[in-house]
């Protein structure tokens, strides 16, 4: 899990691993949106989380890859 502290955009970002899937959710719990790759096996073993609210990017640990991608896709 990742707590945005930007007090701009607060928003928690949750691995849901078994699901390849993260979470991007309000304080209240409210989905925002969710992210997947497209190819199901790069996520396969997700494990963390961090965003850089300044250039709109996630970072996702999966295995030995760090993966960065647009949060705005």
């Amino acid at each position: 899990m990742y707590l945005n502290t930007n007090p701009t955009d607060q928003m928690m970002y949750i691995v849901a691993g078994d699901l390849n899937t993260i979470y991007q959710t309000t304080h209240a719990g409210t989905r925002a949106a969710s992210f997947r790759s497209l190819d199901d096996s790069q996520f396969n073993d997700l494990a963390d989380v961090a965003v850089d609210s300044n250039k709109d990017l996630i970072y996702a640990v999966s295995g030995s890859t760090i993966f960065a991608f647009d949060r705005q896709q």
